[in-house]
């Protein structure tokens, strides 16, 4: 069987998952498993484990002792290789590993991240090459939280190919956290809807009744006001909040923003647009210091 617990933000989707890994236990009731199944045959591919590999990366930063002044923190094929350790009994020597990890290496097309940091590959990369691993680890059940969370419209048709096709594996049971029904791909058989903590509907997926969404209306906001210095208060339609006067970042071989030229001026909302990898986060990063380029780069800031 292949589930999807589908519900919205609060629904206790991630709660479920955390009572499987063993992470929370419940106040009442009780989880029954089969013999042969602990929470090392149970593999979690979330955004919150990516994000966690990040923060640790930049707190053990040490690029301002390094003559290049770059630290890739972990590669890619490091973070990929740590699999053994955890799934050691389920190969015969690392021999059969590693013929694993360069299949998957290729049919994930994972060959030009391998030297990179986890730090520095997008959103879409970072989904790739933690369903890999997770794989590695050779699990009886694979737990995937909101996998298209952050992803552009081909990388979610590309992500939901890869699981449709997990799922024609019989040795691997496939749980799916998502908010909506439109999120399931092809291969779920079986559907549980949680609203508020209470299961509404669980059983074969085709019986599951059509999710009606209603009109939700907006309701006015109250009135912002900002903390201003006196000598910030007065912003002139001239002068952009934001400015960055042909941006350029590279790391190492790898250009990411390319003579970027753009101006944010006082009441304008802005959108920035473009695929898992374009660049979108590097800039931001610009803007709020979280990378150490920015020093060197023509970005103005009020």
């Amino acid at each position: 069987q292949h589930w999807a617990v589908m519900g919205g933000n609060g629904s206790g989707k991630s709660t479920l998952a955390a009572l499987l890994l063993d992470r929370i236990r419940p106040n009442a009731g009780s989880i029954e498993r089969h013999s042969a199944l602990t929470d090392q045959h149970i593999e979690l591919v979330a955004f919150e484990e990516h994000a966690s590999l990040m923060a640790r990366d930049q707190r053990l930063d040490d690029s301002e002792t390094r003559e290049e002044a770059f630290d890739a923190g972990t590669l890619v094929i490091e973070y990929l290789r740590s699999a053994f350790i955890r799934a050691r009994k389920r190969y015969q020597d690392t021999t059969e590993f590693e013929q694993q990890l360069q299949d998957f290496i290729g049919h994930w097309q994972l060959q030009t991240l391998l030297k990179q940091g986890l730090r520095y590959i997008s959103t879409g990369q970072s989904r790739r090459v933690l369903l890999v691993r997770a794989l590695l680890c050779r699990p009886r059940i694979l737990i995937l939280d909101n996998p298209g969370d952050g992803l552009d419209q081909a990388s979610q048709e590309r992500l939901n190919a890869d699981i449709s096709e997990l799922c024609k594996d019989n040795r691997l049971a496939v749980l799916l956290l998502v908010k909506q029904r439109r999120e399931i791909p092809q291969g779920i058989s079986h559907l549980l809807q949680l609203d508020q903590g209470r299961a509404l509907f669980q059983g074969p997926i085709e019986q599951a009744p059509s999710a009606r969404s209603g009109h939700i209306a907006g309701k006015p906001i109250p009135v912002y006001k900002a903390n201003q210095r006196p000598e910030t208060a007065a912003v002139s339609g001239s002068e952009p909040l934001v400015e960055l006067k042909g941006a350029n970042v590279r790391f190492r071989d790898k250009t990411v923003l390319s003579d970027v030229n753009w101006r944010l001026e006082s009441g304008q909302h802005t959108v920035i647009s473009g695929p898992n990898g374009a660049g979108k986060t590097t800039l931001l990063n610009l803007l709020y210091g979280a990378n150490d380029k920015a020093w060197a780069q023509p970005v103005s800031l009020f």
